[in-house]
């Protein structure tokens, strides 16, 4: 029998009423564990001592604010092991920087083009609209455009000095999600965001997963450095569909974070891809 573990939760507080981290606290303590929950814009801690680090085994973040990498990295720099790593959340709240990451490891992506809205008017080749005008620092879609045509997007006013602008690849009405904790994957279905009423509750439906979308999820995990991951996508990830990412996993059932938590759950130090 594994000794019970102390585990921090870092959450913000727009998730404290989520089915994350919820599910999350409720697997581990089913198993014996203790769960801490800890808003990092609610908490004041004295940097040269780490009195609020002394009970803790291991540290989890649920958002990317700046007070909540902050905490993550003092827990990384004072030795315990988190998930994710502050690296790999900033990686992803970049999008910029994720967009190259990706690249860079020859994961399947739509086209991407970088810079300020007059070179992209200049540069993005009109046979791929629609694009998705992207801000560089965002999360839960905020800041989204889908642009038509080229004509549309000068005639569109952007509020920010760069942009990301990526081949939107059409839908039929739903995304297909793709869920990971340590190497194993989940795939669901459920309605885009762009279809649904903002505050109506989306129906998951469960997918049956193939080995490339699998490798897929489990690559550009890698190339981030994520443990726990979740990919959007407008299709099965078999070609360049990936739409959006997010860092922590909504997860459709809790048998999922029980299943995929099992290292910790067992007393291991941490999650990653490949062990």
């Amino acid at each position: 029998m594994t000794d019970a573990l102390n585990i921090c939760i870092l959450v913000e507080q727009p998730y404290l009423a989520q089915a994350q981290p919820a599910g999350l606290c409720e697997a581990l303590r089913a198993r014996g564990h203790r769960v801490t929950l800890m808003d990092p814009q609610a908490t004041c801690c004295e940097i040269e001592g780490d009195d609020w680090l002394t009970d803790f085994d291991g540290v989890i973040a649920r958002g990317q604010s700046w007070p909540l990498l902050s905490l993550l990295t003092w827990a990384e720099r004072r030795g315990l092991p988190v998930i994710n790593r502050c690296m790999a959340i900033a990686a992803i709240h970049n999008k910029a920087d994720m967009a190259v990451a990706l690249a860079t490891a020859q994961v399947p992506t739509p086209r991407t083009f970088l810079g300020a809205k007059a070179e992209l008017m200049n540069q993005v080749p009109p046979a791929i609209y629609p694009i998705m005008f992207k801000p560089i620092f965002g999360d839960h879609g905020q800041g989204l455009r889908v642009v038509n045509t080229p004509e549309e997007l000068r005639d569109m006013k952007w509020p920010e000095p760069m942009a990301l602008a990526q081949q939107y690849l059409r839908d039929d009405g739903y995304n297909f999600k793709l869920y990971g904790i340590g190497d194993e994957v989940w795939a669901v279905r459920q309605p885009s965001p762009f279809r649904i009423p903002n505050g109506k509750a989306a129906k998951i439906e469960v997918q049956l997963l193939t080995w490339s979308c699998a490798l897929w999820a489990n690559g550009a995990a890698v190339s981030l450095g994520w443990s726990f991951t979740a990919w959007i996508a407008l299709r099965p990830p078999t070609a360049r569909s990936s739409l959006a990412s997010t860092i922590f996993p909504i997860m459709p059932a809790c048998r999922m974070l029980t299943s995929g938590w099992r290292n910790i759950a067992c007393g291991a130090s941490n999650i990653s891809i490949g062990e």
